[in-house]
């Protein structure tokens, strides 16, 4: 590896992966557990070195679909519902009546990491990873699509969000 860095003059990046079938079968497990969130994220502390960006798209493609640890809609319900109600978010994370229209819209045979780079485009020329998935239609916030088909559609019908507060819904 230090021949190789070396003849690339430094500028090749080496990733490294712990997968095994020890640590498959420890990660599908610890998923399974009822007080488990699933996720990753360092909070922005590291901008330079790989986030896992791409770890809900992975989380997909992998466990949701390869390897079956969760039906698609148990899995999409890890991502949306639980997170939403740990938070306290009340009306999100779920399709239903009265509910904000957060969608996103993929097809299930292309879904999964598509590309990740990094950019520069942080005050002082600073870098970050963006990863763009693959098998993704649309998003829609407040059933307004802010993307469609990889582009940007210019809509902002966000808002900022704040937790219920406690006893309320």
């Amino acid at each position: 590896m230090l021949d190789l860095a070396l003849a690339e003059e430094l500028r090749i990046r080496f990733r490294w992966s712990s997968r095994s079938e020890v640590w498959e079968a420890s990660v599908r497990e610890s998923m399974r557990h009822p007080s488990m969130l699933i996720g990753v994220s360092d909070g922005g502390a590291h901008l330079d070195r790989d986030d896992g960006a791409d770890w809900s798209s992975f989380f997909l493609r992998f466990w949701v679909l390869e390897r079956g640890a969760f039906t698609l809609e148990e899995g999409i319900r890890q991502l949306t519902q639980v997170p939403a109600a740990l938070a306290g978010f009340a009306g999100r994370g779920a399709l239903l009546p009265g509910y904000a229209a957060d969608v996103m819209l993929f097809d299930p045979a292309r879904v999964g990491p598509g590309t990740k780079r990094i950019v520069h485009d942080l005050p002082g020329g600073e870098g970050r990873f963006v990863a763009r998935p693959n098998g993704f239609v649309a998003t829609l916030v407040n059933g307004v699509p802010i993307v469609e088909n990889g582009k940007l559609t210019g809509a902002l019908p966000g808002c900022v969000l704040r937790p219920a507060a406690a006893g309320t819904s």
